[in-house]
């Protein structure tokens, strides 16, 4: 009786329950009964597949590629290491093989946070702007761009482009004294 109203969906299902465990088998058979004949998943559908060889020889890194990946892997350890100081010095390092590099997600932000309380400003906007660029859907978007905002309101006179920052982050800031200092820079800049 069970299994019926199971069957009939009035009772909920649960991962557990014999029809999911019945489901499960069926599956596992149908794809040992297809990689039996040959068919291999891993391998696009192609039965004995082989690796061709331009994906098993490794492709050459030229030497500027090379000094870009070994200047990221100094950044991410000093990072790491919660030596932020070195990071730093490593990331410039590593803008002038690259400017356009960026770190991942929560290293761009610190060494961002970084080098703004280096008072490095220019530096510290590129970083940010960096961020907004690549991680534009990031939830800490809006921080960064009032962090910008105050950057180029009271460090580097941008003020058009602090105005765009600041308007746009202002409806999705929910604390109440990021909202006031929005409101003086806007004044600020007015």
């Amino acid at each position: 009786m069970a299994m019926l109203l199971l069957a009939a969906r009035i009772l909920s299902r649960e991962p557990y329950d014999m029809l999911a465990v019945w489901e499960r088998r069926r599956r596992r058979q149908a794809l040992a009964s297809l990689t039996s004949k040959g068919y291999s998943p891993w391998m696009g559908g192609k039965a004995g597949g082989k690796i061709p060889e331009e994906v098993k020889a490794e492709q050459p890194v030229d030497a500027r590629q090379q000094a870009i990946m070994d200047v990221r892997s100094k950044v991410n350890a000093a990072i790491s290491a919660h030596d932020l100081p070195t990071a730093v010095q490593q990331y410039r390092q590593l803008w002038e093989l690259d400017d356009q590099q960026v770190m991942g997600q929560q290293e761009q932000l610190d060494l961002a946070n970084q080098l703004t309380s280096e008072g490095e400003y220019s530096q510290a906007s590129k970083a940010y702007e960096l961020f907004l660029k690549v991680y534009g859907r990031s939830p800490q978007v809006e921080q960064v761009e009032l962090i910008l905002g105050l950057i180029y309101t009271r460090y580097l006179p941008q003020h058009p482009r602090a105005r765009e920052l600041l308007l746009k982050a202002q409806p999705r800031l929910q604390d109440k004294q990021q909202l006031i200092l929005v409101e003086q820079l806007l004044a600020e800049l007015k």
